[in-house]
Order: C-alpha cells, then structure tokens, then sequence
C-alpha cells in the first residue's frame, strides 16, 4: 500500500470546525482531533479518568493504519494490562470494520495484514515490553533468558538485605571505614546497629523508584537538601516541637500528682517526677532554644534512672 501523507494544520483545523458545526449526539472536541490527527511532534494528552484518553489513542492508531503505517512499527504503552486488553479488543473491532467498509483493495489487504499482526503488536505495560526485550535481547547484557521478575514482597526484601549487608562490609572495610562508622552512629540511636541506616537507605531506595532517572537524581539532587536547607528555620520549628512537648509533658505530671499520685504519696519515681517539673519550671517565655534543648536533654536523662521502677513496687504493694 502506497503510504498517505498525514494530515496538515489547515486540515486538521478543517476538520475541528466541521466537527463543532456538525449535527452529532457525541462530538469530538477540538484538543480530541488536534491529538488524534497531528503528527511530527510528540503530544502529550492529559485528562482526567473516563474523559476519552483510550478512546483518542484507538483512533489515533487507526487513522496510522489507514495511511499506510504497520502495526509492528508502533510500540503502545498502558499503565495496566486491562488497559492494554481492552485497547487491543478496541482495534480489533475497528479494523474488522474498516475492512469491511473500506473498496480500496490496497487498503483492505493493508488492514487485514494489521488485524493479523494484532496479537503480536507491541501494546501492552512498560513492565510486559521491557520484560520482552529482555527475554530476545537479554544476552547482550549477560542476562539469561529464563529471567523473572521478582513481584513476592518478601523475596525483594531478602535481596536488599543481601545487597545492603554486601555493600555494608565492604564500606566498613575500605580505607574510609571510619568516616562510615561516624555515618553509622548519626542513625544507631539507642539500637547502636545499622538498622537505623539501612531504613533510610531503603526510604532513598523506595523514593528512587518513582524518579525517571535514579542515577542522575543521587548525583544531581541528593545532597541539594543539604545546601539549600535553612537549617536556621529548621532550628526554629525543632524548638517550638521541643516546647510542645515540655509543655504537654507539665500537664500531664501535674494532673498526676493531683489525682492518681495520691494514693501512693511515698512511692519512689515521684521523685522524679518533681526533678522533671522543676526543670521544665525553669523555662519561661523569653527561654532560647539551647535552654530548651538542655532541658530535655536533662528531662531524658532523669527518664533513664532506675527510681521509675519505684512506681511498679509501690502498686504492686497496694
């Protein structure tokens, strides 16, 4: 079949205003024709769910088809495989009825060479393509053919933890081990492990599967957080949280010792209690943020003695 040549701007502007001024129940709109008709360019068409997405992508592989382009030159992507189901059986309908009202010998032998094709087509997921491709041109990049994707949750957390503890012992053996050690204690908090590391790197990990370029992204965007932060600002908000809970943390006390401590007047943690209000009690409004963090750093370490345990006697007593 000789190819035919797309349509123009002037057509396709033909074609929108014979459109609006045409007689049907269900119109095509103008941005509908612009994407189904324009070719040369890339288009992007957004719109929300139910709003003709699939419907203009049908028609826009038909009127490919009809101008002499094969099936096997396009490569179709859907988010999901229904989708791609559902387009498939779309086209299907489409050409079978185009061949039956088409007179053009050429083009009726064109699209039946389409309808054939149709099974083998490229349409489909991201997923189904790549995973295609693979599997005919894997060994290129030392992949075997008999490949599969790990879709089991619990398989891919053993395989991070695997590649997380590999890549552990060898930076914790390599000349800078003790730069990573000091890495390792800013998140050890009280397990004093490398949980607290590999949870973030498994956050970045998560985070890094949603951008377009992984590599790129850790190269060129990683470490922007740390030299445009306004850690002053950050400074700020740390301190009214630190407030908050000082506060939150005199009112709860005092109720205690106002209600349920009575009944247990000589019971040991109550020293404690009153050593906390005390120091929050020192704070006043015109209190910076060091005086704040002091105050919870010694808060937090009142929390460590062993007199809380008093607390436990003394009920079990009554």
């Amino acid at each position: 079949m000789k190819p035919i040549p797309f349509l123009t701007e002037e057509e396709i502007q033909k074609l929108q205003d014979a459109e609006a001024n045409s007689s049907k129940e269900q119109k095509k709109t103008a941005e509908q024709i612009e994407a189904i008709y324009t070719s040369g360019q890339n288009i992007l068409v957004s719109a929300s769910a139910g709003s003709g997405k699939t419907f203009v992508m049908a028609e826009r592989i038909l009127d490919q088809l009809a101008r002499g382009v094969e099936i096997s030159q396009l490569f179709i992507s859907t988010f999901t495989v229904k989708a791609a189901t559902e387009l498939k059986e779309r086209l299907e309908k489409k050409i079978s009825q185009q061949i039956q009202e088409t007179d053009d010998v050429d083009l009726k032998q064109h699209l039946g060479r389409q309808l054939a094709d149709l099974p083998n087509a490229s349409i489909g997921t991201m997923d189904s393509f790549t995973q295609k491709f693979l599997g005919k041109h894997g060994y290129l990049l030392d992949i075997a053919p008999n490949f599969r994707i790990l879709q089991n949750q619990s398989e891919q957390l053993l395989l991070k933890n695997e590649v997380f503890h590999e890549v552990f012992e060898a930076h914790y053996q390599d000349k800078h081990k003790e730069k990573f050690s000091h890495l390792l204690k800013n998140f050890a908090g009280r397990g004093k492990d490398e949980r607290g590391l590999r949870q973030q790197v498994y956050k970045i990990y998560d985070f890094l599967q949603s951008t377009s370029n992984p590599q790129n992204w850790l190269s060129e965007s990683f470490l922007k957080g740390f030299e445009k932060a306004d850690f002053t600002s950050e400074k700020e908000k740390l301190t009214e949280q630190i407030k908050q809970s000082l506060w939150d943390l005199e009112s709860f006390f005092r109720y205690h010792l106002d209600n349920d401590a009575k009944e247990f007047p000589k019971a040991a943690y109550l020293e404690n209690v009153q050593l906390i209000l005390d120091e929050i009690g020192s704070l006043n409004q015109e209190s910076d943020s060091q005086a704040y963090q002091a105050v919870l750093a010694r808060v937090v370490a009142i929390s460590k003695e062993k007199k809380w345990s008093g607390s436990d006697k003394c009920q079990s007593q009554g």
